[in-house]
């Protein structure tokens, strides 16, 4: 987003988030939206049933927060978590009511939402569930020193619901390529070994 995005951090207080903390909770007043400088975060709901729904997985460069302001929501319908430890920028949610700031924002931001939705539809009707578990595991995956880790991968069930399909198959897939060496996991760390065995 460029220079929309450098001048609303000026008016953005920074906010250090640990792995696994909440950023804010579905029923909360909506009094600010986040830039993240760097870390990943997701965004979930809650069914009435207890079941998980995410959203979507934020990065670095990326809003989020806002959505439901726009819509004429007082309080936040979804909650939002930090994947990683994360560096966030805090800003004002009366922000959005600066017309420069509101239309430059406004549209970049949807353009960059449309844009996710319309990957993830692509990803979910023309993929195989393994190349949709595929897809996943890397675009979480950061390279450390020539080592692709998924240091907070998410759980089977956030997988399963993200992907559109059952925990079970999650299960499998990522039993067979540990078995087939394409990647290894232990204390909460994903490595993927061989890329070209995902699938």
């Amino acid at each position: 987003m460029g220079k929309i995005a450098d001048k609303l951090m000026q008016f953005g207080e920074l906010v250090t988030v640990k792995r696994g903390k909440p950023i804010y909770q579905t029923g909360e007043k909506i009094n600010s939206f986040y830039y993240i400088e760097k870390g990943i975060v997701k965004l979930a709901a809650d069914s009435l049933d207890g079941k998980t729904t995410t959203i979507s997985l934020n990065e670095s460069n990326e809003f989020f927060g806002y959505l439901e302001y726009l819509k004429g929501c007082q309080e936040y319908t979804r909650y939002a978590v930090a994947l990683t430890d994360c560096i966030l920028y805090s800003m004002p949610i009366d922000l959005l009511h600066n017309p420069y700031i509101r239309e430059s924002f406004i549209f970049d931001s949807l353009i960059q939402q449309l844009e996710k939705a319309e990957q993830l539809n692509f990803v979910l009707s023309t993929m195989t569930v393994p190349e949709r578990l595929r897809w996943l595991l890397l675009k979480m995956a950061k390279d450390k020193e020539g080592v692709l880790l998924i240091e907070s991968p998410l759980t089977h069930e956030e997988m399963a619901n993200y992907l559109g399909c059952s925990r079970q198959k999650i299960s499998n897939y990522l039993s067979k390529w540990k078995k087939d060496g394409a990647l290894s996991y232990d204390s909460g760390i994903i490595m993927i070994v061989d890329v070209e065995k995902l699938q």
